[in-house]
């Protein structure tokens, strides 16, 4: 037994030798953070990956916008109609089309007219008509007892290739910049 005890003194003493564990440290301190090739390569990938994902990004969030305005057509198309049914046509003129827009209440008479939440996809601001995130100003464009064209503009384009979205009164839709299939699709 006693030739194993100092056996273990002794490789306990030459791994607690001090020039060893200089040693480690020094490599230890060397090994620590990047390199400034390193750091060049990591903003480059990140820099690619950047380009390729940022123009999907901004598809999306155009097309998140496009849907707001959709909605906010299709519901205003809805009032409208509803106008009709009540009163055997549709408004004589578009001032007259935008006010009925004004007061129309899907729900309830007591629905507060900013409420885009139950059932009106439109809110009034002071501006006018606008669409429920606000990103689309809605217009009456043309009306007449038989029909009606319905508009939402941009409140800021950002690069948005569809531009303004139209809706009329037998629900065709339109585009003023890409194809309306493609501007409409949800």
């Amino acid at each position: 037994m006693p030739m194993a005890s100092s056996r273990k003194l002794s490789l306990v003493g030459n791994i607690l030798d001090k020039s060893t564990i200089n040693k480690r440290v020094y490599c230890m301190k060397k090994q620590l953070g990047l390199t400034l090739t390193e750091m060049i390569i990591a903003v480059a990938i990140i820099g690619i990956i950047a380009a390729v994902a940022w123009p999907t990004f901004e598809r999306q969030s155009a097309k998140g916008r496009r849907t707001d305005a959709a909605m906010a057509l299709t519901s205003a198309r809805q009032a409208l109609i509803a106008f009709r049914s009540d009163n055997g046509s549709y408004p004589a003129d578009a001032a007259t089309a935008e006010a009925e827009l004004l007061s129309y209440r899907p729900t309830a008479p007591s629905t507060p007219a900013v409420d885009c939440k139950n059932g009106r996809g439109y809110q009034i601001t002071a501006g006018g008509v606008v669409s429920c995130q606000g990103y689309y100003t809605l217009e009456v464009t043309a009306a007449d007892t038989n029909s009606f064209d319905l508009e939402a503009t941009p409140t800021n384009t950002r690069g948005d290739e569809c531009a303004t979205l139209t809706l009329d009164h037998l629900g065709t839709r339109g585009s003023t910049g890409g194809p309306a299939d493609r501007c409409w699709a949800q």
